[in-house]
């Protein structure tokens, strides 16, 4: 009941005109060491320059639809060459209150060094495989509008910074994972690009259009937007030869991204022939959401080659193992 009031809400304000309301972005603040990345640009949106980006550690400056942002990442574990490449997009950073955006989950109080620190435990845990935390628009240093997340444009600048990382760390193989609104990013790479290998979607908005049906929605995304991109439509794309191995991992539960949604896509997964491992958990959360925490491992096993039933059985083993809030960072 609680998604569905917020739904009709953001509806609503779209509708009066002051929903998603567009205003003038902030410049990026360079944000480093231990400072905390700025709540009021995720709020508001920020803009960069390509010299500010050039002058920012572990960043690329990427053209979509004739603008450009600045996308930043936290790396553990990289070399002069980096054949694998293991990657997390992280989940929505903002919600409606009120009326009103404001961060959620832990954002307030997340650091450049922070994120470097996980990305360095990451790597580590994948027995020195590269491991990048990629901030998505408008989050965690990166320039752009948050507020306009599972847009085209959001995606598009993900797979040109993809791009971008492959070019200056010589990768010849992602493998990505994603919680919630970035398992959205991770199921739009899949569709978008043929150097994946494996993709691990976690409480996963991949269903963009059978998520809004499920909150009693019409025609808008939760954002209040009409043009979400939707990787349920768009799984035909995905590289056959040969297919990447794909896991879905839900909590029936789920109480931001039904369970429905999820089902529906692993469903459309299955009618393009592809062989989806879809893991069911209980995430540790009060939401029933959470469960980053298996999505990572499961991309970590992937690229060290342990077998699918392998990963499988890992996976539904921890699904079943209760866990601390501490360790699903999102």
């Amino acid at each position: 009941m609680r998604q569905r009031a917020i739904f009709a809400l953001a509806s609503l304000l779209v509708a009066l005109g002051i929903g998603a309301a567009e205003v003038a972005a902030r410049p990026l603040s360079a944000t480093t060491g231990n400072d905390r990345f700025p709540v009021n640009e995720l709020l508001e949106g920020s803009e960069s320059s390509a010299d500010q980006c050039a002058s920012l550690p572990f960043a690329v400056w990427v053209i979509v639809d004739g603008k450009g942002d600045c996308i930043r990442y936290y790396a553990g574990g990289l070399k002069a060459g980096n054949p694998d490449m293991l990657i997390f997009f992280h989940g929505d950073r903002m919600a409606l209150n009120g009326g009103s955006q404001r961060a959620i989950g832990s954002y307030e109080r997340q650091s450049p060094a922070g994120l470097e620190r996980d990305a360095v435990l990451w790597s580590a845990q994948a027995r020195g495989l590269p491991f990048l935390f990629v901030g998505r628009p408008g989050t965690h240093g990166s320039s752009g509008n948050h507020a306009e997340r599972r847009r085209p444009r959001e995606v598009k600048l993900m797979t040109a910074a993809l791009d971008a990382i492959k070019v200056r760390h010589g990768v010849q193989r992602y493998h990505l994972s994603g919680q919630s609104g970035g398992g959205h990013i991770t199921g739009a790479m899949l569709n978008m690009r043929q150097d994946i290998e494996c993709a691990a979607i976690a409480s996963g908005a991949v269903a963009v259009w059978k998520r809004v049906e499920l909150l009693g929605g019409r025609s808008r995304d939760t954002t209040g937007y009409a043009d979400p991109y939707d990787p349920a439509k768009e799984v035909s794309r995905i590289r056959r030869a040969p297919p990447p191995r794909i896991f879905v991992l839900s909590d029936p539960q789920d109480r931001t991204v039904p369970f429905g949604s999820q089902e529906y896509y692993v469903s459309r997964l299955v009618e393009a022939r592809l062989a989806p491992v879809h893991v069911l958990a209980i995430a540790p959360d009060t939401g029933r959401h959470a469960l980053a925490h298996l999505a990572r491992p499961a991309i970590r096993w992937c690229a060290q080659g342990v077998p699918t039933d392998e990963i499988r059985r890992r996976l539904e083993e921890q699904g079943r193992r209760a866990t601390t809030a501490t360790e699903t960072a999102d």
